[in-house]
């Protein structure tokens, strides 16, 4: 029968402890080291006292009559389910039911992790991409207690995905710690190592509250940044010109550089890039003359552009000496993708057609290069508005501003004309520019009666329509 139970030991009695009784048995009182009061019970002879482990541990029988023990959890429901699963597991094993053999589920982890790795080779996955998941697995294995695939469960998994975030990792992050799990897990079912993936209803964090925000940096910041660099100044400069991620540049060959046509660009390989596509980045003409500087004679295709690339601990410190914050009031950090934030930035403010500046940010979906990619606050908007074509009707002392005749001794060449009472200028409504005649509706008044004298201003149009 499956259950859940804690060990006991046996500890001397403390010094000081009280003799009582614990459910009508003999136990002692006492106060720990930290000044809080334990009952314990005595054994049978009454010289020492029993004490339980923390963690519940887990029995459960094979259908041979074998009993198995192993660690559980903290949690005795916990424990308790899982002791239970595993005896139907074993019975159904027994009867046949489920392929998966026992020496499998009993086997280190570690040794389902390298076949899995080495499968992930044979089917042409990057060092990278096999670095990446040996790194998040081997992580959640250590933090979660995975020494078999029998103990991996989503109980363990759950803590250990709150801890990332509580950490400061974003959403993301902590989803593609679940998702390199999972892509192992999957593979050990496939390869009849595991029943079934149990990571496989666990909820996935949600990705639409970031928790990092970035922004662009100005272009005098990008100058003050570039002039304190150092050596790390074409690394920023190839970034902030072209949008190059971190990890493409971190890839970035000799060979993939074509500085000596009439084009300078830059030749993405499709292993290297983040969505698995070649892709060519035009560059400028004096970004590709810095780099020709900078490419060491009879340099070999396959060496690397960048020996290093820089990281926080680098940037940091060159946005301090160029006086740029790394967080601004509104807690929008400038970190080293913020340089691809900028680029996207500067194609807007520089007037770039929204499906150019999609193609050289190498996006899919022309939303994440405006809304994403493009700082709004670095907008010129109060200029965009002054651009706009006037729309309202110059009034009497504009008009006189307009012509020059604002502020000057009056003149006959330069005086307003004034038009004659009889003179009559049909307007969009019938009406005419200069009558004599009664105001009708709401204005009517005192002055209702008193003549208009309309004033044309020299060298303006009058418009259509009267006031």
């Amino acid at each position: 029968m499956a259950s859940a139970y804690k060990p006991t030991y046996h500890r001397p009695i403390p010094e000081g402890a009280e003799r009582c009784t614990l459910k009508g048995k003999p136990a002692v009182r006492y106060k720990d080291k930290h000044g809080r009061v334990q009952v314990r019970p005595l054994t049978d002879d009454g010289t020492r006292m029993i004490r339980e482990q923390s963690r519940w541990w887990m029995k459960w029988q094979l259908p041979g009559g074998e009993t198995r023990r192993e660690k559980g959890f903290r949690d005795r429901t916990a424990t308790e389910q899982e002791a239970a699963r595993r005896e139907r597991e074993a019975a159904r094993m027994a009867a046949g039911f489920v392929e998966v053999e026992e020496k499998h589920l009993v086997a280190p982890l570690g040794e389902h992790l390298d076949a899995f790795l080495a499968d992930q080779e044979r089917a042409g996955r990057s060092d990278k991409y096999r670095e990446i998941l040996k790194s998040r697995i081997t992580r959640m294995k250590d933090a979660c207690g995975w020494h078999t695939l029998r103990a991996v469960q989503p109980s363990t998994v759950t803590p250990f995905l709150a801890s990332l975030k509580s950490q400061g990792l974003a959403s993301k992050t902590v989803n593609e710690y679940l998702a390199a799990a999972s892509v192992f897990l999957n593979w050990c079912v496939q390869q009849r190592r595991l029943l079934a993936n149990p990571l496989a209803n666990v909820t996935r964090t949600d990705q639409t509250v970031k928790m990092r925000k970035r922004r662009a940096l100005t272009v005098e910041e990008v100058q003050r940044l570039l002039s304190v660099a150092g050596p790390r100044r074409l690394p920023y400069l190839v970034a902030v010109t072209t949008g190059i991620r971190r990890g493409e540049l971190e890839a970035l060959q000799w060979d993939d550089v074509h500085l000596d046509g009439i084009h300078p660009y830059i030749a993405l390989r499709a292993e290297t890039t983040k969505a698995r596509r070649a892709d060519s980045v035009p560059l400028r003409q004096d970004v590709a003359a810095e780099l020709r500087r900078a490419r060491p004679t009879d340099v070999a295709p396959e060496t690397k552009v960048f020996g290093r690339i820089p990281r926080m601990r680098d940037l940091k410190p060159d946005l301090e000496r160029a006086k740029i914050d790394y967080m601004d009031a509104d807690g929008r950090q400038a970190d080293f993708h913020a340089l691809r934030m900028t680029f996207g930035t500067m194609l807007a403010k520089s007037g770039v057609a929204p499906r150019t500046a999609m193609e050289l940010m190498r996006h899919t979906d022309l939303r994440l290069t405006m809304n994403v990619y493009t700082d709004p606050r670095l907008l010129n908007t109060a200029g965009a508005v002054e651009d706009l074509p006037g729309l309202t009707r110059p009034t009497e002392f504009e008009a006189a501003r307009l012509t020059g005749t604002h502020g000057k001794p009056a003149d006959i060449s330069t005086r307003p004309k004034v038009l004659p009472k009889s003179t009559t200028s049909p307007g969009a409504h019938g009406h005419s520019w200069a009558q004599s005649g009664r105001r009708n509706g709401p204005g009517a008044g005192k002055n209702a009666d008193r003549d208009v004298e309309m004033v044309e201003a020299v060298g303006i149009e009058p418009t259509s329509g009267c006031p």
